[in-house]
C-alpha cells in the first residue's frame, strides 16, 4: 500500500541510541505532506520485539537543522559550565 500525499512516508532511522532501559531515540528524515522533517522520536521494544514509535519527539522542518545544531550547543555548553567557578575551575 502506497502512502497518500497525507500520510507520513519514513525512512529508515539514519542514527538511534539507548535512552534508557525500556526506551530509544531513533533519528531519520521523514516526509509529511509533500515536507521534508528531521524526526527525534522516543521508541520502545514492543511483544513482538519491533521498535515502535510514541509520540514523544520532535519533529521539525529540515531548514531548521542549523538551530537545532545551536541548540545542542548551547545545552552542551551549559551543561559543561555548569557547577564551575567563574574562572572555570569546578566548585568545591
Amino acid at each position: 500500500m502506497n502512502p497518500t500525499e497525507n500520510e507520513t512516508k519514513t525512512d529508515a532511522p539514519v542514527y538511534s541510541f539507548q535512552k534508557n532501559a525500556l526506551e530509544r531515540v531513533e533519528a531519520r528524515v521523514r516526509e509529511y505532506k509533500g515536507h521534508r522533517l528531521a524526526d527525534l522520536r522516543v521508541h520502545f521494544e514492543a511483544a513482538d520485539g519491533t521498535w515502535r514509535p510514541t509520540k514523544k519527539g520532535l519533529a521539525l522542518s529540515v531548514d531548521l537543522l542549523g538551530e537545532l545544531e545551536k541548540a545542542v550547543a548551547a545545552l552542551r555548553a551549559a551543561v559543561e559550565t555548569k557547577g564551575k567557578s567563574d574562572d572555570g575551575r569546578p566548585r568545591g
